[in-house]
Order: C-alpha cells, then structure tokens, then sequence
C-alpha cells in the first residue's frame, strides 16, 4: 500500500476530510485516542495481517510511525 493510500485510510479511522494528512502530524494533535487505537489494529490486521499491539502504538509519535509498524 503507497503512502497516499494508507494516509487516507488513516482519515477514514480518524473521520477525517480526505487528503488532509500529510503524515507528519503528531498523534497528539488528532486527538488519537484508545478508541482510535481498536480501530487502527483492526485495519492493520485486516489489511497488512500484521498484529499490532497498543505498545507499539504507543511508541508512535506521528502518522508515518504508524505507516512504518505495517511494513
């Protein structure tokens, strides 16, 4: 999956405008929350088939550090 892609999958989860993000934005100002996390590991399962847990996310300080735990 590019980057563009996942970045608008990333706004589907966040109920985001499309093409909002750029990746660079911290976690912190999207109000990520733990909710927000379910939502994330389910698609990275689902999508990737990579298991993700909430200590791995929780190391993530911005989009494209999520982006780089699905590669």
């Amino acid at each position: 999956m590019d980057e563009k892609t996942f970045l608008n999958q990333i706004e589907k989860i966040l109920e985001l405008k499309q093409n909002t993000l750029k990746g660079n934005e911290s976690l912190e100002s999207l109000e990520w929350d733990s909710l927000t996390a379910l939502h994330f590991i389910a698609f990275s399962d689902k999508t990737f088939s990579k298991k993700i847990n909430a200590n791995d996310i929780a190391k993530c300080k911005s989009v494209l550090d999520l982006r780089k735990l699905c590669l």
